[in-house]
């Protein structure tokens, strides 16, 4: 168990500093990169579906019409969200992105009461009302609504929904997102590329180099995540999951010098205390279980 949480650490603080990798990436346009991160992406979830023996499944599931359908969609989602991402980091709003997954969790837990009708207990309730109090002193104090935060949580908790109703592996799911949307990245890249104004006339190597990246970056840390949380307990994967926002977090104030302001404080104090009120129960609950069936096995 100790190896799993290691990796599921490493793999959501890899998550926590893609906004650096985007940063060098930062003169060229953001659908640009959204094209080649599609681009790329394919071959190399392709090959860790392959190194993971997760062919056969990859099959099965491009012959489920319902998990094709659902994936397609999911890619639909996920473009949008990566698009908001990329476009946030480079705007110089990486503690935007961070307070978005910081918020993600609780919009899961609204859309899995809602669509998947799970009960809510009282402190899942309490919870969002903390994190919407917050979100709503900041847009009344500063007089602006967190749309960027707000839009990522809500596309990134779409696709975990879409996901999760296609039942299939992630590193074969994400694979068939990227193919479904692939062919409309190839097109624009197609006539966007090349040319005396095209994106890649002039790029230096390491620009290329680090578009190529692109698929690394989204490959990797999944694949260690999927990894990593096999052999974990589901809350204390989710409480773990906060290790990506508040890595995003200390990056954009240490490294990006981002202002941490008042109201944006305020606001992540709110948040924070509903996750707490929302996780701390459940990762409790989790570290009872096993204690609890050890002394009835030896009673």
């Amino acid at each position: 168990m100790r190896k799993n949480v290691l990796i599921t650490v490493a793999a959501n603080i890899l998550f926590g500093l893609i906004p650096g990798y985007w940063k060098f990436l930062g003169d060229i346009s953001t659908s640009y990169i959204l094209g080649q991160r599609i681009l790329w992406s394919v071959p190399f979830t392709l090959l860790i579906v392959a190194l993971s023996g997760n062919l056969p499944l990859l099959k099965a599931a491009v012959k489920d019409r319902r998990a094709m359908v659902l994936t397609g969609l999911a890619g639909v989602v996920i473009t949008g969200n990566w698009y908001l991402y990329i476009w946030a980091v480079n705007a110089g709003m990486v503690m935007e992105t961070s307070m978005a997954y910081f918020i993600a969790p609780l919009v899961v837990f609204l859309l899995s009461a809602a669509v998947f009708r799970e009960k809510a207990s009282a402190n899942e309730i309490m919870a969002v009302v903390l994190a919407a109090a917050g979100i709503l002193i900041y847009t009344v104090w500063m007089g602006i609504v967190p749309t960027v935060a707000l839009g990522l949580a809500v596309t990134f908790s779409v696709y975990g929904a879409l996901k999760k109703a296609a039942g299939l592996e992630p590193a074969v799911s994400l694979t068939l997102e990227m193919t479904v949307v692939l062919p409309f990245a190839l097109v624009f890249l197609a006539f966007t590329s090349f040319g005396p104004q095209g994106a890649l006339t002039g790029l230096p190597v390491a620009q290329l180099l680090l578009l190529v990246g692109t698929g690394v970056v989204s490959s990797v840390p999944l694949w260690l995540y999927s990894f990593g949380v096999g052999g974990l307990p589901f809350s204390l994967v989710g409480f773990l999951q906060y290790i990506w926002p508040t890595t995003s977090l200390v990056l954009s104030i240490a490294a990006f010098h981002e202002p941490l302001t008042l109201p944006k404080l305020i606001c992540f104090l709110f948040i924070w205390t509903g996750l707490a009120v929302f996780s701390v129960p459940k990762l409790l609950s989790s570290w009872r279980a096993p204690r609890k069936a050890q002394e009835a096995g030896q009673g």
